[in-house]
């Protein structure tokens, strides 16, 4: 069952990538939620038409330092960046669900604060008011809000 999974799931990440001609958005991500978190990974556009508002999703792997050990953690996240400079992150870890809101800098550049919630209490406990700033780099143009000056 486990290998009828892992087939489904390149198939579909294959369809979805070849439709998406691989252009990944790299990202770094720092969070602080009872304990420091960094993040690193990939999104991709789930809207690649060249709206203004841009919607990502994004797997990554993240750090986190507990009990004098340092834990990895994989992250799947869902992000919407609309044209007026705000964005709104919902994701996962297997430790803990989190939700984040704030501003973006032509989303290259996201600051936010939201709430994480752990799933197990008495394991790693990432819980509580969160701030996160997320940075962006791509090749692609598309990624990045346009800088409009003037009327």
């Amino acid at each position: 069952m486990k290998i009828k999974i892992e087939l489904l799931i390149m198939v579909l990440g294959s369809g979805f990538l070849s439709a998406q001609k691989w252009q990944p958005v790299y990202y770094v991500d720092y969070s602080y939620a009872n304990r420091n978190q960094i993040k690193i990974g990939l999104e991709w556009f789930l809207n690649n038409s060249g709206d203004a508002d841009k919607l990502f999703l994004g797997t990554g792997l993240g750090v986190v330092y507990h009990d004098e050990k340092l834990h990895a953690l994989p992250d799947l996240h869902l992000n919407y960046n609309t044209e007026s400079g705000c964005f709104l992150k919902a994701g996962s870890s297997f430790s803990n669900a989190y939700l984040l809101g704030g501003i973006s800098f032509l989303n290259f550049l996201d600051l936010g604060i939201g709430y994480s919630l752990p799933y197990r209490k008495e394991k790693m406990p990432i819980k509580g008011f969160t701030v996160g700033l997320t940075l962006r780099l791509s090749g692609n143009d598309n990624a990045y809000g346009k800088l409009k000056i003037g009327f």
